[in-house]
């Protein structure tokens, strides 16, 4: 098998941070800040109720619509969940 490519970006960002440069990391999706505690609450609830299959690649049908409604507010503005 081989690498995942987002971990040769991560390994070149990490070679470039060893460098003494300031990197944004982008590449893993690995975030740089502990998860907020209202969601770590809703994650375990969550997974104690049997919740962890895969989801679809797009997403949650009924939370993109309230993204996109709280958004389309927002902004004033009508946004499509598609």
């Amino acid at each position: 098998m081989e690498q995942e490519s987002a971990y040769g970006v991560l390994a070149k960002a990490q070679q470039l941070e060893r460098q003494g440069k300031d990197i944004v990391h982008f590449e893993i999706g690995q975030p740089d800040f502990k998860t907020f505690p209202n969601i770590a609450k809703r994650l375990i609830g969550a997974l104690r109720e049997g919740k962890t299959g895969y989801k679809p690649p797009k997403g949650i049908l009924e939370l993109r619509e309230a993204i996109a409604d709280h958004a389309g507010k927002l902004r004033g503005i009508t946004i499509d969940p598609e």
